[in-house]
């Protein structure tokens, strides 16, 4: 009897969770007709998806020697920039060597950063000897290392 009051409980536990929803519907999923794979002001949560379509393969910072020791940073890849977006604000710059840097601004996100130029998160973070994804305003960050461009391990 215990049996077949804690199934029953079991059932009525389901039906209730269940309760307003189809086997049709997809939370949550924007009309197909409506996204975009154009650059896009999205916020920063939906930028990432309607971006990525735009970049294909993200670019990405090589490194080649011993570990442990300095090595050539190679980049790979080109450096595209979808636009200013929330998350990704900040200024770009290049030097005569042909260094590309980022200047962030406030309420940027390196997650968003990374989007709008198409680079390889981890790769630049590494670069920048970044040991997580904080950045703060006025940081300055590689994205495109100069041809030639030793990096060292920091210790």
């Amino acid at each position: 009897m215990q049996r077949l009051y804690l199934a029953s409980a079991a059932l009525v536990i389901a039906a209730v969770a269940l309760v307003g929803c189809s086997p049709t519907a997809e939370p949550d999923a924007a009309p197909a007709a409506s996204r975009s794979t154009q650059p896009t002001t999205a916020p920063a949560d939906t930028a990432s998806e309607d971006k990525q379509g735009t970049c294909g393969e993200p670019a990405r910072i090589a490194f080649r020697g011993v570990d442990g020791e300095p090595k050539a940073a190679e980049f790979l890849g080109d450096l595209v920039d979808s636009g200013s977006t929330d998350g990704a604000t900040g200024s770009l710059s290049e030097n005569a060597a042909g260094e590309v840097a980022y200047t962030v601004a406030p309420k940027d996100s390196i997650f968003v950063l990374a989007d709008r130029f198409c680079v390889d998160l981890d790769s630049v973070m590494r670069f920048n000897h970044l040991e997580s994804p904080t950045i703060h305003p006025d940081q300055v960050l590689v994205l495109r290392p100069a041809d030639g461009s030793v990096w060292t391990p920091e210790p």
